[in-house]
């Protein structure tokens, strides 16, 4: 123990890190008090060297919960001695269960509830899915969100969102649950809406999301929930998430600034595609409060009718917010007459 301490700290003191993360996984139950032990001569040689010590656990709601990895993880004691825990809140559903949500809402409040009531929340960093997976019975294959966006399109499966707001479609005798940006905010926001003095979030795994996740971590980064402080002088927009369109004719719709401590800059606007908009996009190229920025989106003619992400991203100076839009495009009324006929 004091001889691998002593091993962890030297490599963070000598690559001048500010600190080191930890996961040590699927330790059985006769660990437990060891690896607390461990927990606490390392964080006081972290602590002891200006360093910081955060500690990956696995996810559980009550020290019932026992299994392989959560019963050798003692929350009070970590929580007691580490800067922060990144608690791995997801596989509530995985490979050898059934197929199901990845992060059910219920059992994320559960897990912060417990959490909090072992350390203190600042410390509370909860990990979120940016995964999926593809069941046929129980066995699950993982995919990320271009593999479950690809494989819908290729099965011709229409992608729908659960009581959880996790996206999910079916296909022969599959069942896929992946994550996208509409399910991690709605993630954040029933965790914060309940927990809003924990830490933050952490995700596994980066690299594989849905690009529009960033607009909420964006969000974050600039908020005061999750026990950080807003930026002096900030904004943030306001406007809708989705928008109805028809193949053919313009629609507009508005983005407000709505001021943080006083912000009175203007803002430099754009917009960007997620997926291809089939047509013509424009938007007022600044916005300051009391002149929201104008979005007028034009579908082609033959445009195909779905629904189509566009991101608008707002610059002042330092500051970047972003905004997620769905377009909802219907098909023209001579194209729906001449399907009929």
């Amino acid at each position: 123990r004091e001889k691998h301490a002593e091993a962890v700290t030297q490599l963070v003191v000598q690559n001048a890190f500010a600190g080191i993360d930890i996961d040590y996984e699927s330790m059985t139950a006769d660990a437990r008090g060891n690896f607390s032990a461990f927990v606490q001569l390392l964080a006081t040689k972290l602590h002891g060297a200006g360093k910081k010590l955060s500690v990956t656990v696995h996810a559980k709601s009550s020290d019932a919960d026992n299994w392989r990895g959560p019963a050798a993880q003692d929350w009070r004691a970590i929580g007691a001695a580490a800067d922060t825990v990144k608690i791995m809140a997801y596989d509530n559903h995985w490979n050898g269960s059934a197929a199901g949500a990845i992060a059910p809402l219920t059992w994320l409040d559960n897990i912060a509830t417990y959490a909090e009531a072992m350390m203190p929340a600042q410390k509370v960093i909860m990990g979120l899915p940016w995964y999926g997976y593809d069941w046929q019975g129980t066995s699950a294959t993982d995919l990320v969100y271009n593999d479950a966006i690809a494989l819908a399109q290729r099965v011709g499966a229409q992608v729908a969102h659960d009581m959880n707001g996790e996206a999910t479609f079916t296909y022969s005798a599959h069942t896929v649950y992946f994550q996208d940006a509409s399910s991690y905010s709605k993630k954040i926001d029933a965790i914060l809406a309940k927990h809003p003095g924990i830490g933050g979030f952490a995700h596994w795994r980066a690299g594989g999301e849905d690009p529009a996740i960033w607009s909420d971590v964006a969000r974050l980064h600039n908020s005061s929930s999750s026990g950080v402080a807003p930026v002096t002088g900030s904004f943030v927009i306001a406007g809708p998430t989705v928008i109805a369109a028809k193949a053919g004719q313009p629609s507009q719709v508005d983005f407000a600034i709505t001021p943080i401590n006083g912000f009175s800059g203007i803002a430099d606007v754009v917009v960007q595609q997620i997926e291809t908009f089939p047509g013509s996009m424009t938007v007022t190229a600044t916005a300051r409060e009391g002149a929201p920025a104008v979005l007028t989106v034009t579908p082609n003619a033959n445009a195909t009718p779905g629904q189509y992400r566009l991101k608008i991203r707002m610059t002042s100076g330092t500051i970047i917010n972003e905004s997620m839009l769905t377009v909802q495009l219907a098909a023209s009324v001579n194209k729906r007459r001449s399907a009929r006929h």
